[in-house]
């Protein structure tokens, strides 16, 4: 019965969408991205090695303009490299934090990322309605310069109108380190309230922009998106699994029976 449990619970939770990031299972910490394979090289529908999946992520508020989901961007703003520390020109970075720890890294500047974001888009594919989602992932701030950045989160189920959580706010400071070094805060929500139905599409937002001071911005970035579903099986699932498991007791009956 085992078994037969498993195979059934196989093709309920683990269909996924191509081009997209799928929630395929409930009460488990899903890793989206560590962006250590990231090297600045920019976002394609068809990503080359170093590259971002741009049907997963988009980003907004470049001088070079936008990519959207299923856009490209791979040269410019959106493809500024690789780079252990501070830097000057505006634009994407795959920043290394140490150790071979990269991030997803922002140079702000001038009409760069000032206001900007990095959106998420997940799909639900459970078989069943998310009803809550728990989301956590890391803001690195390099804060060797004068004005203070903002990066806060946000979420939306149209990718249009999105509702901010406050307790998640981060801002570095306006007066910059005298021996500035990477720094990391760790960011954690469950998201409640919401109803993701099979199938349907979800978005989270990362967006920054200056908040005060003088002189050029801090570098910042993203790092270890995690996400944790939990939710309820639809009637159909239900009935998916219960028939299987009644399948299971029959196959066990008729092989006892066979064996006597």
């Amino acid at each position: 019965m085992n078994k037969v449990f498993a195979l059934l619970t196989l093709l309920v939770f683990s269909v996924s969408l191509s081009g997209q990031f799928s929630i395929t299972t409930f009460n488990s910490n899903i890793t989206v991205d560590d962006f250590d394979s990231f090297t600045g090289a920019g976002f394609s529908p068809t990503p080359s090695a170093g590259q971002l999946n741009s049907n997963i992520w988009s980003t907004s508020g470049w001088s070079d303009g936008d990519v959207g989901f299923g856009g490209a961007g791979t040269t410019g703003d959106f493809a500024r490299g690789t780079d252990p520390d501070g830097v000057v020109t505006g634009g994407v970075y795959g920043f290394d934090i140490g150790g071979g720890d990269i991030i997803l890294g922002v140079q702000p500047g001038g009409t760069d990322f000032t206001p900007g974001d990095f959106r998420l888009k997940l799909v639900n594919n459970t078989g069943a309605t998310i009803i809550n989602l728990t989301v956590d992932y890391d803001v690195v701030v390099y804060n060797d310069q004068g004005k203070a950045n903002s990066f806060n989160f946000s979420h939306s189920s149209t990718n249009s109108t999105f509702t901010d959580i406050g307790a998640l706010d981060f801002a570095s400071t306006e007066t910059a380190d005298g021996s500035p070094a990477w720094i990391s805060a760790d960011r954690n929500t469950t998201i409640t309230g919401i109803s993701i139905a099979n199938g349907a599409e979800y978005f989270l937002r990362w967006n920054g922009d200056e908040i005060s001071g003088s002189g050029s911005m801090d570098q910042f970035g993203l790092n270890n998106v995690v996400i944790n579903a939990s939710g309820i099986p639809e009637p159909s699932t239900y009935a998916l699994i219960f028939g299987g498991l009644a399948l299971g007791i029959v196959i066990l009956k008729r092989r006892k029976t066979a064996s006597l």
